[in-house]
């Protein structure tokens, strides 16, 4: 790859970036941005433990496998959740029938989780 097409391709990217940033922002409602939030932070939450699981150490691997469960069961359910929730007229389900059942999954997840560290 030479730079030309690397120096061409930046602003490129990066006006990109600043569109759909843009639209983001003026589209999405604020409710649903917490819902983002909380993806991002589970997904980076699994990136970290497994890091530092392949790195350092995975000393106790129940907790290990317990940690890395929670943050992909979380990412999982609320990318469920997020779905239902921006396209409620495919779902024919009302919003607090959602986000009741979110509620119980996520308590048995984390009481499995809570078996699995033993």
């Amino acid at each position: 790859m030479k730079t030309e097409d690397f120096t061409s391709f930046m602003p490129n990217l990066k006006q990109a970036y600043s569109i759909t940033a843009a639209k983001y922002d003026s589209s999405t409602p604020h409710k649903l941005k917490m819902v983002d939030s909380l993806i991002v932070l589970s997904g980076f939450t699994f990136l970290l433990q497994v890091a530092y699981g392949v790195l350092v150490c995975r000393d106790p691997f129940n907790s290990f496998i317990a940690g890395v469960f929670c943050s992909m069961g979380i990412f999982a359910m609320t990318m469920s959740l997020r779905i239902q929730l921006s396209g409620q007229r495919d779902f024919e389900m009302h919003t607090s029938k959602m986000i009741f059942e979110y509620i119980i999954g996520c308590l048995l997840m984390f009481f499995a989780a809570f078996l699995l560290m033993g």
